[in-house]
């Protein structure tokens, strides 16, 4: 990992909330506040973003659950391997190498 900027991430993510904040609750009603066609357009694009937003919790949520099942597989292959290994060392196997 890079030590060179830490945290950067987090203040990335913070000005992007607020960026976002600022677009949707307070430039966009001031930039379209003639017509009233206006606000289903605004409403629109709210959706699309909490659409996206909960696609992505939904994957984070996924790939979570993937992760805790595959990671007593590979404590299992961990242990397989160790044995394995020392049975080679001490002559107790004998490997057949292509």
């Amino acid at each position: 990992m890079n030590k060179n900027w830490p945290g950067i991430a987090t203040a990335v993510a913070i000005a992007w909330i607020a960026a976002t904040v600022l677009m949707i609750g307070i430039a966009g009603p001031l930039w379209f506040r003639g017509g009233a066609g206006q606000a289903d357009i605004w409403s629109g694009f709210a959706g699309n973003v909490l659409g996206a937003l909960s696609t992505g919790i939904a994957a984070a949520l996924a790939l979570f659950a993937a992760y805790k099942t595959l990671q007593p597989m590979q404590q299992q292959l961990r242990e397989l391997t160790r044995q394995t290994s020392s049975l080679t060392m001490k002559g107790c196997v004998n490997v057949r190498q292509n």
